[in-house]
């Protein structure tokens, strides 16, 4: 099981980093990445990184 950490939304793109550094740019529906832009904000408040499963990245396309 892979962890990745969403670390920006630009637009409909999240961005996600990996435990090796490397980046994800994913893109979603203007929506999603509102919510999401939304979370992480709320999550940097707490001082919490945003994390999810790599696999769980797919579920966002749909």
């Amino acid at each position: 099981m892979e962890i990745v950490q969403l670390i920006e939304v630009e637009g409909n793109i999240l961005t996600f980093e990996d435990d090796q550094g490397r980046k994800i740019v994913f893109p979603v529906d203007k929506k999603l990445a509102e919510e999401y832009k939304k979370n992480l904000s709320d999550q940097a408040e707490d001082q919490e990184p945003f994390l999810f499963e790599r696999s769980q990245m797919e579920l966002l396309r749909r």
